[in-house]
């Protein structure tokens, strides 16, 4: 994985707020909305073709180049590039979902790290209507892709039904080391709160 500093620091704020992910889920309204405000056509065509846009050269200069337009859970996002809308599930893993206690930690942790990166990189099948919900690998401006970002926090364990061989061994080394260093859902004493106040 290239590692990028961006998402070194969104690590080191994520790990800190482990203390937190005790607290009883809330109704979170707010998942879809956009990161960096609403997405205009004009946010998404080269201004070069601002006064023609059936300037071909430069819509193909945009091919590839995806903005997160919303956060739906702590490894779905929805995307949005030139003409075209998607819902991605990032592949190879699987993050806390529903009632969890690590849950809500795992959708600010993404939503952190893709924040800070306006530009993504996407690679999954397209085929489909946008409202499906696909697999797909997505990674940032830096290079840093997001499943192994989420492995690392110990936010994620991998999911060998979306696993390819291209990044199994990035993917696996990311979460032993995160089960070595005893961080997110590695550590035992993470979700002790929460399963006490269950309990009573």
């Amino acid at each position: 994985m290239r590692t990028g500093d961006g998402w070194r620091v969104g690590a080191s704020v994520a790990l800190a707020l482990l203390a937190s992910c005790a607290a009883p889920a809330s109704e979170d309204t707010s998942l879809l909305e956009p990161l960096h405000g609403p997405i205009s056509s004009d946010m998404l065509v080269a201004p070069e073709a601002q006064s023609n846009r059936d300037d071909i050269a430069a819509l193909e200069a945009l091919e590839g180049v995806w903005t997160s337009q919303g956060i739906i859970d702590g490894q779905t996002l929805v995307l949005v590039s030139v003409g075209a809308s998607v819902r991605v599930r990032l592949a190879g893993i699987t993050t806390p979902t529903g009632d969890e206690c690590l849950a809500p930690l795992a959708v600010d942790s993404l939503r952190f790290i893709v924040g800070g990166s306006r530009q993504l990189g996407l690679d999954a099948d397209l085929e489909g209507p946008s409202s499906e919900v696909r697999p797909g690998y997505v990674t940032t401006i830096d290079g840093d892709d997001l499943g192994e970002v989420m492995l690392r926090l110990g936010l994620a364990t991998l999911d060998q039904s979306t696993l390819d061989e291209t990044h199994r061994a990035g993917y696996e080394a990311e979460m032993t080391a995160a089960q070595n260093d005893g961080v997110g859902i590695w550590d035992d004493t993470a979700c002790l709160d929460s399963q006490d106040s269950s309990d009573g």
